[in-house]
């Protein structure tokens, strides 16, 4: 590293008077002989001009040597030379882009970085480099004082998030850049950043198609699959497409898309087979050039129903349309219960139980006052006007109680949980209602049947997206678990309820805990705005440190007032020397 830096560059003009002074010693006068019979003669002659200069072989005078030595001295002081103190230092944080996008840029990147990092030293004597992403869940790649170690800690380095926010990793880059440093983003195009943090965008504008969301569904009793190919450039492209299964392929299809054209592609899974793997022609962004697709198998939900009536039939209907409801005779195998219960009758259940209140003998008269929702998943968007029924029953609420639905100032429906069980009680004449015929109710059951399934410890298998959370049932007396996935095996300590994710490379997993499955499936990239390379682009916005800053840690030449004295000696000296040789000339003469 330098140990001064010029403070004003443009003092180096000062040197373009090098060329001028040669040139002036170049041009000497043409001397001119004059023949003389006497000596008496030349204090008649009157002085004439040279008939003009010419260039003549350069000469070494002290008069050169001087103003040459002038001119270097005012170069350098006009140039005003600061040597860096020992003791300064800066810290510049890098956050690197981390979505999927910036893969098909990786290289550049590096690249850049190395061509663009010395710079950011200049004019400080220690720099500390940290480098983090901008998704803030990853961990800090490289913290250190050593450039060429920074750029190696970009080997591991694999951007695969979806969009995101960049706001909880600049507040972390503030807060370790501290004092005196700098923060620069670096991504594949603009990005409307906040005061003081610089921009390198090394992206250009790239063509990609790929696979985008998948669905599989039940035509004619065999599994069906269905996604789209979707062209994100401007122009057509042309493609290749096979499907994969059990060690075979399909034949290759070829088509061409028209500029952002949207296609549809479907087709049955092989006989025999619950898993495939779409592939197209590799392009930039890898991400969505292949999509596995599995055939959903969720958690088996198990369920006695002792309601009777209209209530009873009610749920029969429901638990028809939900995947994997499995009836069971006995209570004591099932994962939900669904019973009914008289008004004001207490709750006894000892496990996850859906509870339809009743009236005998009602009189068939409504409630007239709306019906108002909580803040909570199970309700929450969902529109519960419309119902026509005797009202809230008389109710003895617990501290394990949360109310879903009120009607004027009495629970109507209720969600009474712990850690064993959740109980969703509908605290209302059901039986003499109009509840079974709005859909409000339908959708409440089938997400209270999905909550209760969430936190059944089975096995399930499902297509997922990439970075996906997972919610796992885990037993702690187990130990680890283990998640196998495209880039490896991943393990963690189990919890009752652990916090995953998917993995972030698209492939099939699967999550097990002692050999016991959890959960699998297939993961395939489904972030459109990530797969679109048409914006990307190219930027420098590098901030330079203060001129207070360097100043600060920069002192000026201790040899300034000798370079000053110098200048000014060479300046007389030169003066004197000419004055002493016009002298001597004319007593010669």
């Amino acid at each position: 590293m330098n140990s001064f830096y010029l403070a004003n560059a443009a003092g180096l003009w000062a040197l373009l008077a090098i060329p001028a002074v040669l040139s002036i010693h170049l041009l000497q006068q043409k001397t001119r002989r004059l023949p003389i019979s006497t000596l008496f003669l030349l204090q008649n002659l009157a002085p004439e001009s040279a008939p003009g200069r010419s260039l003549q072989k350069l000469r070494r005078s002290m008069p050169l040597a001087l103003q040459l030595l002038l001119v270097l001295l005012l170069t350098w002081m006009l140039a005003e030379p600061r040597w860096l103190r020992p003791e300064s230092s800066q810290t510049i944080v890098l956050v690197l882009d981390s979505s999927a996008s910036m893969s098909a840029f990786r290289p550049e990147v590096i690249r850049v970085l190395g061509e663009k990092l010395p710079a950011l030293e200049k004019g400080i004597s220690h720099t500390e480099w940290v480098l983090i992403e901008s998704d803030s869940k990853r961990p800090v790649l490289y913290r250190g004082k050593d450039r060429g170690q920074l750029l190696e800690a970009l080997s591991p380095w694999k951007p695969g998030s979806g969009s995101h926010d960049w706001t909880a990793a600049l507040e972390l880059a503030q807060t370790v850049k501290s004092g005196q440093g700098r923060m620069i983003a670096v991504t594949d195009r603009e990005l409307d950043l906040p005061a003081g943090v610089g921009l390198l965008a090394v992206g250009k504008p790239t063509a990609n198609v790929g696979f985008s969301g998948v669905v599989v569904e039940l035509e004619k009793g065999r599994p069906q699959w269905r996604t789209t190919l979707q062209n994100y450039s401007d122009t057509p492209q042309s493609r290749n497409w096979h499907a994969a299964s059990g060690g075979t392929s399909t034949k290759g299809q070829s088509l061409i898309l028209a500029p952002r054209e949207i296609r549809e592609l479907g087709g049955p899974f092989p006989e025999g087979q619950n898993r495939l793997e779409l592939v197209l022609d590799p392009d930039a962004f890898a991400f969505d050039d292949r999509l596995p697709v599995v055939i959903p198998s969720p958690k088996a939900m198990n369920y006695t129903s002792a309601a009777t009536g209209e209530s009873g039939e009610f749920f029969k209907r429901v638990a028809e349309r939900v995947p994997a409801m499995v009836p069971v005779p006995d209570s004591s195998t099932a994962d939900l219960t669904v019973i009914s219960r008289r008004l004001g009758q207490p709750v006894r259940e000892s496990g996850s139980a859906i509870l339809f209140y009743a009236q005998q003998n009602a009189e068939g008269s409504f409630n007239p006052q709306p019906v108002a929702a909580e803040d909570h998943p199970l309700v929450k968007d969902i529109n519960w006007q419309g119902l026509l029924g005797g009202g809230p029953g008389p109710f003895e609420m617990t501290g394990q109680d949360r109310v879903l639905l009120w009607q004027d100032d009495r629970p109507l429906v209720l969600l009474r949980e712990d850690e064993k069980k959740r109980i969703l009680i509908l605290n209302f004449d059901f039986e003499h209602s109009n509840a079974a015929r709005l859909p409000s109710f339908v959708i409440l059951l089938n997400r209270f049947i999905d909550l209760v399934r969430q936190e059944k410890a089975a096995g399930w298998q499902d297509n997922f997206e990439t970075n996906q959370p997972l919610k796992l049932v885990t037993d702690v007396s187990l130990g680890p678990v283990d998640l196998f996935g495209p880039a490896g095996n991943e393990k963690r300590e189990a919890g009752r309820m652990g916090a995953w994710r998917t993995p972030a490379l698209p492939g099939f997993f699967e999550v097990k805990q002692k050999e016991v499955p959890l959960v699998g499936g297939a993961v395939h990239f489904g972030d459109p705005r990530e797969a679109d390379l048409s914006s990307a682009s190219s930027a420098e916005r590098l901030l330079d440190v203060s001129e207070e800053f360097l100043r600060k840690n920069t002192e000026a030449d201790p040899l300034l007032p000798i370079w000053l004295l110098l200048a000014s000696s060479a300046l007389i000296f030169s003066w004197w020397w000419q004055s002493s040789l016009r002298k001597k000339g004319r007593v010669l003469a």
